[in-house]
């Protein structure tokens, strides 16, 4: 159970992590730009 949810909970994570540097990304585009 514990592993199926760990399992389920990576996504998740990886979709937050590329949220909030897609985010910077932006961020310091505007910047230089």
């Amino acid at each position: 159970m514990d592993n199926l949810d760990y399992k389920s909970l990576i996504p998740i994570k990886l979709y937050i992590l590329t949220l909030t540097f897609s985010l910077d990304g932006t961020m310091i585009l505007s910047m230089l730009c």
